[in-house]
């Protein structure tokens, strides 16, 4: 590599749940509503890795 290494740091915010009532369908496909009570962050840490190291 050329010149000086280039080195940063990276803060991942956790996205929200979505605290409104959403239509569905469940496994037989009947029509029903999804409420999330409280917080359920998704990990999205394995995917802000990859979009991290294709910064290099």
């Amino acid at each position: 590599m050329y010149g000086s290494d280039l080195i940063f740091r990276v803060a991942v915010k956790p996205t929200p749940s979505i605290a409104k009532s959403q239509k569905t369908i469940d496994n037989q496909g009947k029509e029903t509503e999804l409420v999330i009570h409280g917080r359920h962050d998704p990990v999205i840490v394995p995917r802000a890795d990859e979009l991290v190291h294709h910064f290099r």
